[in-house]
C-alpha cells in the first residue's frame, strides 16, 4: 500500500489541493519539484498531484507523481514545514532545510548498513518555500497492522514491532556521542512538576506519584544518540521483501536511545486497538508482545531499565494531555482517561520494582 492511499483521522484534507486541481494548477511547492526534477533528468512528463495533500500538526504533506508514468502512482513527498506546530509531547518542528541535512545525513548512513533499512532519499531542498522534497517509500505503516484482526493472527504485527527495533538501533548508530549521565531523581521531579501543570481533571494516579515522590537519587551512564524525534509506529513503513523504513525523522537532537523507544511504546499503548480492546480477551497480551518484539529487536546500547520506564511514565502523560487539548480523540473521555491511568500505573510498578 502506497503512504498516499487511505486516510487517518488525525490528518485532514487542506482545501487548497481541490482548488488547484480544479483550476488544473499545483501548489507552489510542486512547480518547485518540477523544475528540479527535470533539471536532474529524473523527470519523463509533469508532475502532478496523485492525491489530496494532508495538512498535519507539524505540517503539511503533497504527493506527486509523473504523468509520463501514472501506473507507478506517488513518486515523490513535498514536506513543508508549519510554524508554531510544536505540542507538548513533541519538540518544535525543525526547519525545511534542517530536515533535509538531518535525512541527507541519515540516507548516506543506511547506504552502508547491510540490512533493508533506511530512510527515504532525499530529492531537492526549497529554501524560499520551507519545504523539501523526498522520494515516496511504497509499503504499509506499523500503525496500520494494529487492527483486530491481530489478536487472532498477530505475525504481521510482531513482525512490524521487530523490524521497527531493528531499525531503530541501526538508526542510533548513525550518531552516537559521549555518554550522559542521567539522575534518576531529577527525572522523577521532572514527571511531577509536569502533572503539576497539568489541567485539573489530568492528575498522576495516586501510587505513581507515590513511587515518584519517594524515588532516590540515582546516578546512571546512558549511551547518547542522534533521536529519529517522533519514532512511532505511524513512522516505521515495512514492506513485502522485509524492508523498513523510518519516515518524519528529526535527528537534529541528541539524547538517550530511551527517548525514541518510550515515544514508539507511548504510541503503541494507546493505539485505539488497545484504547477500545482494553480488557478484552488477548488484547493487552498482543501489546505486550509487540512491546517485547521491539526490545528484542533494539541491539544497540542501551541504558539501565529504570530509564525507559522513567521516559515512558513522562511521555504517558505529555500524550495523554496532547490528546485532551486537541479534541480530536474520536473516543469517549472517559475510556481514554482510563486507559493512560491503567498504562501509567503499570509502569509506576516497574519503576518502584526496579529502584529497590
Amino acid at each position: 500500500m502506497h503512504l498516499c492511499e487511505g486516510r487517518s483521522p488525525l490528518i485532514r484534507e487542506n482545501p487548497a489541493s481541490r482548488e488547484h486541481s480544479a483550476h488544473g494548477e499545483i501548489p507552489d511547492v510542486l512547480s518547485a519539484l518540477q523544475s528540479a526534477l527535470s533539471a536532474s533528468g529524473e523527470l519523463q512528463g509533469l508532475v502532478t498531484p496523485v492525491a489530496p495533500s494532508r495538512t498535519l500538526a507539524r505540517s503539511t504533506v503533497y504527493f506527486a507523481g509523473d504523468t509520463a508514468a501514472p501506473a507507478k502512482g506517488c513518486r515523490w513527498v513535498v514536506k513543508q514545514h508549519r510554524q508554531n506546530g510544536g505540542q507538548i509531547d513533541l519538540e518544535e518542528p525543525l526547519h525545511a532545510a534542517e530536515q533535509f541535512r538531518s535525512l541527507a545525513t541519515l540516507h548516506r548512513h543506511f547506504r552502508s548498513v547491510d540490512e533493508p533499512l533506511g530512510v527515504p532519499r532525499p530529492v531537492a531542498l526549497f529554501g524560499d518555500l520551507d519545504a523539501f522534497a523526498m522520494q515516496h517509500v511504497a509499503g504499509v505503516q506499523v500503525n496500520r497492522l494494529l487492527r483486530p484482526a491481530a489478536v487472532i493472527n498477530p505475525a504481521p504485527a510482531l513482525e512490524g514491532a521487530r523490524r521497527s527495533g531493528l531499525l531503530l538501533s541501526r538508526l542510533h548508530d548513525a550518531a552516537r556521542s559521549a555518554p550522559t549521565r542521567i539522575d534518576t531523581r531529577a527525572m522523577a521531579d521532572g514527571i511531577l512538576e509536569l502533572a503539576a501543570s497539568a489541567p485539573p481533571d489530568i492528575s498522576l494516579p495516586a501510587s505513581v506519584r507515590g513511587v515518584l515522590e519517594a524515588l532516590p537519587s540515582r546516578v546512571l551512564e546512558c549511551p547518547t544518540v542522534g533521536l529519529h524525534g517522533d519514532f512511532a509506529p505511524v513512522n516505521v513503513i515495512v514492506d513485502r521483501s522485509g524492508g523498513a523504513y523510518a519516515i518524519d525523522v528529526d535527528h537534529y537532537r541528541s539524547g538517550v536511545p530511551e527517548q525514541d523507544i518510550a515515544r514508539y511504546l507511548t504510541l503503541l499503548g494507546t493505539d485505539r486497538l488497545f484504547m477500545v480492546g482494553c480488557g478484552a480477551p488477548g488484547v493487552e497480551g498482543l501489546r505486550r508482545r509487540l512491546e517485547g518484539a521491539l526490545l528484542a529487536a533494539y541491539d544497540a546500547p542501551r541504558s539501565p531499565a529504570i530509564v525507559l520506564d522513567l521516559e515512558v511514565t513522562d511521555q504517558l502523560l505529555r500524550r495523554w494531555m496532547t490528546r485532551v487539548r486537541a479534541r480530536r480523540i474520536g473516543l469517549r473521555r472517559r475510556a481514554i482517561d482510563r486507559r493512560f491511568r491503567t498504562l501509567l500505573e503499570e509502569r509506576g510498578e516497574r519503576i518502584r520494582r526496579a529502584a529497590r
